[in-house]
C-alpha cells in the first residue's frame, strides 16, 4: 500500500469526503504525516493502529484494485474513526 500516489490521488483525497476528525488529524501532525503522503498514512494506519492481518491485507489488496489507493485510504480512515469514537482503541504515541 505504500505505492507512489500520484497529484490526482491526492486532490481526489483532498476533495472526496475531506478529513474532518479531529483526533485523526492531530495523530498525523503527530506522526509527520502530510496530506501529500498517501501511501505512508494508509501504512500507519494499517500496521500501527489497526494491527491488519493477513486477510484484512488481501481485502485491501482486492479493493486497491477495484477503486484505486484512495477509497482504501479512507476506508481505513472510517474503521480508525468508528472505533475511536467507540473507544475501542486509542491513537498511539
Amino acid at each position: 500500500m505504500a505505492e507512489a500516489w500520484g497529484t490526482y490521488d491526492v486532490e481526489t483525497y483532498r476533495t472526496v469526503n475531506p478529513l474532518s476528525y479531529e483526533p485523526l488529524i492531530e495523530f498525523y501532525q503527530r506522526r509527520e504525516l502530510p496530506d501529500t503522503n498517501l501511501g505512508e498514512r494508509a501504512r500507519v494506519l494499517a500496521e500501527d493502529v489497526l494491527c491488519c492481518t493477513d486477510e484484512d491485507y488481501r481485502f485491501l489488496g482486492t479493493v486497491a484494485a477495484r477503486e484505486g489507493g484512495v477509497r482504501v485510504l479512507k476506508l481505513l480512515e472510517q474503521r480508525v474513526i468508528t472505533a475511536h469514537q467507540r473507544e475501542e482503541l486509542q491513537f498511539p504515541e
